[in-house]
């Protein structure tokens, strides 16, 4: 995936919720919607995820129905 200024917005974690083998990371709202990132515990825990740091959400539209995207969080200053 490409990344640009268009699809990269900067937020704050909400939420991370680690379960059995895969962590839901929620970002704070981005213009009325919340957005989640499902990825596995140990890159959560490889990037060291938590509540309140900030990330760049990159928005990538999976499906020809723009309701339908994916979220991928790494930490602000890595994008």
């Amino acid at each position: 995936m490409e990344l640009s200024a268009r699809n990269v917005l900067p937020r704050t974690i909400a939420a991370v919720a680690e379960g059995v083998t895969t962590a839901h990371v929620k970002v704070e709202k981005v213009q009325g919607l919340t957005v989640f990132s499902a990825s596995t515990n140990e890159a959560v825990d490889e990037l060291e995820l938590k509540d309140d740091d900030v990330v760049s959400a990159g928005i990538e539209v999976v499906g020809r129905d723009s309701r339908q995207v994916s979220c991928l969080c790494a930490p602000a200053a890595q994008c």
